[in-house]
């Protein structure tokens, strides 16, 4: 009995800090990422995203911040996917923070593998974009605008993805 509280207790607090949301005033989220027309992002496989060009041409990024340890990510993803394939003029990115002592490169690519992920995974190793756009908690859902205005900030998958652009 007394491991079944335990193992529940501890159930709760891991689902209660994977969809945590963020803390302090909306002042904290960004409305603005200084990016230039050079910005680009590498994924695992080495490829170069001309990120900073398709925000140039009005042509949105979404970013998703997750965690292959994260339930609500991995419940996410499938809806992500959808996304990513039905609306070919939104760039989108799986984003996973953390230094190479706390994220395997290997069993995120592994992850998303499994969960049939077919947009590019960025691995943020220097917490340089986490921190840029006040990321509190996975998943977080980035929609950046032309020039880097951020449209979209929140723990979950917008609902009218037309008004962002996409």
């Amino acid at each position: 009995m007394f491991r079944s509280i335990i193992t529940a207790t501890a159930l709760v607090i891991g689902l209660a800090a994977c969809a945590s949301t963020p803390t302090g005033d909306a002042a904290t989220v960004p409305t603005h990422l200084d990016v230039r027309a050079d910005w680009t992002l590498v994924d695992q496989r080495g490829t170069v995203h001309p990120t900073g060009e398709y925000l140039a041409a009005g042509e949105p990024v979404v970013l998703v911040f997750w965690q292959t340890w994260c339930g609500s990510c991995v419940a996410e993803a499938p809806r992500v996917q959808d996304v990513h394939k039905s609306r070919p003029n939104l760039h989108v990115f799986g984003v996973v923070s953390g230094s190479e002592r706390d994220v395997d490169a290997a069993d995120v690519q592994a992850t998303a593998l499994r969960l049939g992920l077919t947009y590019p995974q960025v691995l943020d190793r220097d917490l340089s974009l986490t921190s840029a756009l006040a990321i509190q908690g996975t998943p977080t859902v980035v929609v950046l605008g032309a020039d880097g205005t951020v449209l979209y900030h929140a723990h979950q998958l917008p609902d009218d993805w037309t008004a962002l652009g996409g």
